[in-house]
């Protein structure tokens, strides 16, 4: 060890010196009087230090220490900027952190005369002490010390455990979990007794392992700290953990020795009652991501120990009424806590994986639905639409399409059932779910809000295939700069240079990912017109930041406060400020944004849906108005086959003319228009010519216009003209997309 006192190397330093005398200059000219610095170069430690040429990094630490110490950081830095050069690695850094005592390179880090370097190197160094201390090899090597013979052995053991905090928790749950290593067991219980409350989260943690023997561990750690912060892991340990095992006994053991009694059941179901309506509530009332983060502990298998992870508050509050939800489902007295389960566990599923579908198999909320049945799975629905928790309400809906009937859509009033309502819901994903749910059922009796479905249907097929932003703005040269500006973050931006032409394009389009209003935009007062796009359930969740001056800047943040997803944002001066107050608007927004790949999945879908529909005659919706929403739909390759089908089911001459000019357009690919013509062939042979003759004219000029086109485009033209001619005769040709 080199650790010495800075006494004690003064004093040897000095001894070391050679007689002033002996390295006095020749008399020579008279010169300027010399300053108490100049003296002090003469000073013996100081010509000790340098002329033993110190080169280990250990001497140059050594030196640089007593030079700071002497008060001559400019002799210092030479030889700190030598120590800096040889770039030592982690494992060096560590040594020298061995070999001193911290407080050497914190008054490094507080040298001002030394520069920034000094900081850096002594961060450098005490970085890796703490890295070294949490190396898990030498951990167990410490652990394993806490058996040596020697007492002074064992109580450095436990102290440089004691340093490495957390990190030592997964080593010391091995050694716990051991029993080769039974020896070890009483002298690891102390030490946790010797962390106490400091170790409460990773032990808590280390109760969701996988192997049973270590969570028992950290049962009975937990209990000889005797924590009363993990009550709530204990308890639901205990509940959720098979018969007879040794986690179940060890945390049932604790819980005892913690409470002083075993829980009852009525105990047990009250305290998870009550927790999960609260971690619920709480998370419903703080579910922006801009909400501060909390900190929490979670087991990580593969390194073996807890992992401390930052999550958004509400995040943590549902994963936590998630756990709840599961054991309260255990120990259920009645429907009324099977309900509640059921709620909290689809919450946390659906609040982790909002755009998947729920994983099924055992074990999962989606079995326990199954198990439970319809009754329990809407009762969840209603109690989650009633209380605003539209994750839990979305899982539900999704799962009564699957395990439901339309007799779920049958009421004995005029109001809707629970699914046909939340058709009407604001949140996205709650009412695509719904419709999605309801169509699976192909129900054939008509139902109170049936007519919402094709409404719901067209706006969420009416996609540009784009990502899409909204800018509202008196001046349309700036709406216009705005939207360039929009693009370079990769938004398609469309613009309204009044508030009823903005609500109106906002409406009609599902791929609106934020909009940015001026607060002097034209028409109904902005204020005015957000409440508008809340009271729609198409606009509810719409994005919105509200661009103002400095002196509106107040005003704007109250009406913002009051208003879900709107924020108040400095008017936009340039790309870098466009891109952080977007990314501030999305940070507000947070998971609640469906994301771009998510709307193209729902577009999907309910082309799928308006394709089954129009396939068939006599159903219960009317398909009369969805055609506009469907031909933007058409243009999207993706979407063309799909959107091509239903427009040729649809009964409308306009379905007939947008089929026919995308046949005709030479500027889409030919597959593409090869699509358009099948399509206007079945159309013809379901509904007959619904062309004007001013329209068949223009196709057949089309035609003698397009001699010097290529030959695939002259077939088509020419099938088309075949078409109107022949009127269905031959066989049906392919439809398209299949």
């Amino acid at each position: 060890m080199l650790r010495r006192t800075l006494s004690f190397n003064l004093l040897f330093a000095t001894s070391l010196v050679l007689p002033l005398s002996a390295a006095e200059p020749a008399p020579g000219p008279a010169a300027a009087a010399p300053t108490a610095k100049d003296l002090r170069f003469d000073d013996p430690a100081v010509r000790s230090i340098l002329e033993d040429h110190p080169s280990t990094p250990a001497e140059l630490v050594r030196a640089v220490t007593l030079l700071i110490e002497l008060d001559r950081p400019e002799l210092a830095k030479p030889l700190l900027a030598k120590l800096v050069d040889m770039k030592l690695d982690a494992k060096a850094l560590a040594a020298l952190a061995e070999n001193f005592d911290s407080a050497v390179f914190m008054r490094l880090a507080r040298t001002a005369d030394l520069g920034p370097q000094a900081t850096e190197f002594a961060d450098a160094v005490l970085a890796a002490a703490a890295q070294a201390r949490r190396n898990p090899a030498h951990l167990a090597g410490l652990i394993g010390r806490l058996a040596d013979p020697s007492d002074a052995v064992r109580r450095r053991a436990a102290g440089e455990i004691r340093a490495a905090r957390e990190a030592a928790v997964g080593p010391l749950l091995a050694a716990l979990a051991d029993p080769a290593r039974k020896n070890l067991h009483p002298a690891v219980l102390a030490v946790f007794t010797q962390f106490g409350e400091e170790v409460v989260g990773p032990l808590a943690a280390a109760l969701q392992s996988p192997d049973d023997v270590v969570a028992a561990a950290a049962a009975h750690a937990l209990g000889q700290i005797r924590s009363s912060a993990a009550t709530a892991d204990l308890l639901a340990v205990a509940i959720t953990s098979e018969p007879h095992t040794a986690i179940r006994e060890a945390a049932s053991e604790t819980l005892e020795r913690i409470l002083g009694h075993q829980p009852t059941l009525d105990e047990k179901r009250e305290f998870f009652r009550s927790d999960i309506q609260r971690l619920l509530e709480w998370a419903r009332k703080h579910r922006s991501l801009a909400e501060a983060t909390d900190s929490t502990w979670h087991w990580d298998s593969k390194l073996g120990g807890s992992v401390r992870v930052e999550m958004p508050a509400a995040d943590l509050a549902v994963e936590t009424a998630g756990r709840y939800g599961h054991a309260l489902a255990k120990i259920a007295d009645g429907i009324s806590d099977e309900r509640l389960a059921l709620l909290a566990e689809l919450m946390a599923a659906k609040y982790a994986a909002p755009n998947e579908p729920l994983a099924s198999g055992p074990g999962t909320p989606r079995a326990a639905a199954d198990q439970l049945g319809v009754a329990v799975v809407e009762g969840v629905l209603i109690e989650a639409q009633t209380r605003g928790y539209t994750w839990a309400a979305t899982a539900a809906a999704e799962i009564l399409g699957d395990v439901g009937s339309q007799e779920l859509l049958a009421t004995q009033s005029a109001a809707p059932s629970p699914l046909a309502q939340a058709v009407r819901s604001g949140d996205r994903r709650l009412r695509f779910a719904a419709v999605d749910s309801i169509l699976r059922f192909h129900p054939t009796r008509s139902f109170t809000g049936a007519g919402t479905i094709v409404d719901a249907l067209s706006f969420f097929a009416a996609t540009t295939g784009s990502r899409r932003a909204l800018v509202g703005h008196p001046r349309l040269a700036r709406a216009e700069e705005l939207a360039s500006l929009l693009a370079t973050l990769g938004y398609v931006a469309d613009v309204a240079t009044n508030s009823r032409q903005l609500m109106d394009l906002a409406s009609h389009c599902p791929d609106y990912e934020l909009a940015l209003v001026d607060v002097s935009l034209a028409g109904p007062p902005v204020d005015d017109m957000i409440g508008r796009l809340r009271r729609d359930p198409r606009t509810f969740d719409l994005p919105i930041g509200v661009m103002v001056g400095d002196d509106q800047r107040k005003a704007a943040e109250r009406m913002a406060a009051t208003m879900p997803w709107v924020l108040a944002i400095p008017r936009i001066a340039d790309e870098p400020s466009l891109r952080f107050e977007v990314d501030r608007i999305r940070e507000v927004v947070g998971r609640d944004l469906v994301p771009h790949e998510a709307r193209q999945a729902q577009a999907a879908a309910a082309l799928a849906h308006l394709a089954n529909l129009a396939d068939f005659s006599g159903h219960l919706f009317l398909l009369d108005h969805v055609t506009p929403a469907v031909e933007r739909a058409l243009y999207v390759p993706a979407f063309t086959p799909v959107a091509a089908r239903v427009l040729a089911d649809l009964p409308d001459a306009t379905a007939q003319r947008i089929l026919v000019d995308l046949a005709s357009a030479t500027a889409l690919p030919l597959e593409t228009r090869e699509i358009g013509a099948v399509a206007f062939g079945r159309s013809v042979r379901r509904h007959g010519v619904d062309l004007t003759g001013l329209e068949i004219k223009k196709q057949y000029d089309r035609y003698n216009a397009g001699r010097l086109l290529d030959e695939g485009t002259l077939k088509i033209l020419g099938s088309i003209l075949d078409t109107i001619e022949n009127r269905a005769n031959g066989p049906e040709p392919p439809e398209p997309g299949r």
